[in-house]
């Protein structure tokens, strides 16, 4: 039994691993909420349990919460889910995963999302399938990306590489909500279906729209949210 009140929402950021694109879901979620959007260190690199301490010690201690991880923070948001017990209100998965997903972007998309690598903007574009008129999103994201040093961003990957929060949620008592891109390069189907075969129970919403979801559809992720929270 989860605590009662209306919950923060934690929210933790995809492998860039900043709070900067947040911004149209933070729009979107109403100001009767309680908002927490953590950050990682972008200077040091952090190992798995070190990552979950971090987010640990920044989120409140008291009073319902949903925690929403996004793409390489699913672990991350999994693990500290586990960790909460009873304050879990919803754990949010938005196009993530509790297993290493098989995909070649995790030799070839950190350099170029950073800046530091010599693929053309476009390939990146590419992987993330953002639109072509989502232009500033993706100049975004390669700002944000490239304020985390280039030993912080291969831990990242290393981390996404060999990551297995599988018992975490096995431990989770709250629901989950999973968010799933038909269109995503990056995340496929495959890590949906890890979660469906621990927690059947997983509610799912789908978006006709690539990775970044809390970016291309925030309002209607939202909705999502909001629709899990009154199930």
């Amino acid at each position: 039994m989860s605590e009662g009140g209306t919950p923060t929402i934690v929210l933790l950021p995809g492998l860039h691993g900043t709070q900067g694109l947040f911004g149209p879901l933070l729009n979107a979620i109403p100001p009767d909420y309680h908002r927490a959007a953590v950050g990682y260190p972008c200077d040091r690199v952090l190992n798995a349990e070190e990552l979950v301490q971090y987010v640990d010690e920044r989120t409140p201690r008291e009073g319902p919460l949903v925690i929403v991880g996004e793409s390489f923070s699913g672990p991350v948001a999994t693990e500290l889910a586990a960790r909460r017990g009873r304050q879990m209100r919803l754990l949010v998965l938005a196009a993530s995963f509790v297993s290493a997903p098989k995909a070649a972007w995790l030799c070839h998309l950190a350099a170029p999302i950073a800046g530091r690598g010599p693929r053309p903007l476009f390939v990146v574009r590419h992987a993330l399938s953002v639109p072509a008129a989502s232009a500033e999103l993706l100049r975004q994201v390669r700002i944000e990306a490239s304020s985390n040093s280039a030993s912080v961003m291969a831990s990242r990957l290393d981390l996404v590489a060999h990551c297995d929060a599988r018992d975490a949620l096995r431990r989770c008592s709250a629901p989950v909500l999973y968010l799933h891109a038909r269109n995503d390069w990056v995340v496929k189907r495959r890590s949906l279906e890890v979660v469906q075969s621990i927690r059947p129970d997983t509610q799912v919403t789908e978006f006709n729209c690539g990775h970044m979801i809390l970016q291309l559809r925030p309002q209607e992720a939202w909705a999502a949210v909001q629709a899990a929270l009154a199930y």
